[in-house]
Formats: structure tokens, sequence, C-alpha cells
């Protein structure tokens, strides 16, 4: 697994920090009708040396955003066992698409640590609002970004019921 997709967005010049209100676009012309749609999604944003993960929605505007500066560091640790993402916890899903729910491929989806997990069940992206995920199995972090669930998005017996909520 490589790490996550990097593509170029667009903005107003002169825009510094991603905040709220803030529109992106795919074309470098800002035209009407090339608005980025980030679908209500996390994406991280680079500018120069500094770096933000902002919320994007279908319109391309901003919606939330953290200044990834002002995040504190985890301390290392002095085993030589893997130490997991700090307050998350890494499954394998398969992610279906909520319009006809086929599968679209396995992927890795993460819940707040200490979450209860089903495996084996659905659970709806109440954040994304498009695809439903069948937890697998645990996993590691695989160190890019990855669709963010919560317990109460689930669990469900089927893509179909878990896409219905």
């Amino acid at each position: 697994r490589g790490g996550a997709p990097t593509f170029t967005i667009y903005t107003a010049p002169g825009t510094n920090i991603p905040i709220p209100t803030t529109v992106f676009y795919n074309s470098s012309t800002l035209a009407s009708g090339t608005q980025f749609n980030g679908n209500g999604n996390w994406f991280k944003l680079l500018k120069g040396a500094s770096a933000y993960a902002a919320q994007i929605n279908t319109s391309g505007v901003v919606t939330d955003y953290v200044d990834c500066s002002t995040i504190p560091s985890n301390s290392p640790t002095p085993s030589p066992t893997a130490t997991p993402a700090a307050g998350y916890d890494f499954y394998d899903a398969i992610d279906y698409d909520c319009a006809t729910c086929s599968n679209q491929g396995t992927v890795v989806v993460a819940f707040p640590a200490g979450s209860s997990v089903t495996l084996n069940r659905w659970y709806f992206w109440s954040l994304g609002g498009t695809d439903s995920f069948k937890i697998l199995s645990s996993t590691t972090d695989p160190g890019g970004a990855v669709p963010l669930l919560y317990s109460t998005d689930g669990p469900f017996t089927s893509c179909a019921i878990s896409c219905s909520v």
C-alpha cells in the first residue's frame, strides 16, 4: 500500500490559511463550475512548509480545518513493538457504494480508540454519506488519510440496511 494520492487544487491568490468559507477549485482559472468536490472528506493541504487538514464539502467550500503545526507530536516509546496512531483503531474493510451496494474494494478505516466494533458487520460512513463499510479485521495504521467511522454508525447486518439509515 502506498501513501495517500497527491493532486493539486486551487484557491484565490493570497489565501494562506484554509479557513471555513475558503473555496477550492480543480482549475487554476477558478472558473465557476470547476469547484472541487470534497464530498465532506478531510484532506491534507500543503502550502510551502505549512500543513493543514481541511474538511471540504461538495461545493469546494472548507467547513472545518486544523493547523497541523498545533497538533502535539507523540513522544517516542522505547518499546520495539509497533505503536498504533494515538487515538484510533484501524480495520480492514470492504467499501460498498450505497447507491448500488456494490463492492468498491478493500480499504482501511479508523474508529476512535477503544470503540466497540463488530467484525463482519456494516457501518455507514456518517461523515462521508455515500459509503458503507463491512469491517473484516483489525490492522495497522496505513499512514494516510482513511475514513473515520464511529461505533454509532452501526453495526448493521447488510449494506442495504446500513445505507437506508
